[in-house]
């Protein structure tokens, strides 16, 4: 039987891990935005703003992929 602590960090660590994913969301829009808008006009002020889409991407991605590991790495086990 899985203890109820277990279950309950479990299920708060990937909470946390959704939440602090989430709260990049709009950073990740905004760079998205300014990104498209400098194409045309500066495109060295555009590369600053892909370098800093793609780096709030994959540090959202991480937070998630770490998250969604631990998860699963805290399930129970199967009963034989």
């Amino acid at each position: 039987m899985q203890s109820p602590y277990r279950n309950a960090i479990r299920w708060g660590l990937l909470l946390a891990g959704i939440v602090v994913a989430a709260r990049r969301a709009p950073l990740i829009l905004s760079d998205y935005r300014e990104w498209h808008r400098n194409l045309t006009f500066d495109p060295s002020l555009a590369d600053f703003w892909r370098t800093s889409f793609w780096i709030n991407m994959i540090g959202a991605g991480f937070v998630l992929a770490v998250a969604i590991g631990i998860f699963f790495l805290l399930k129970p086990g199967t009963k034989k």
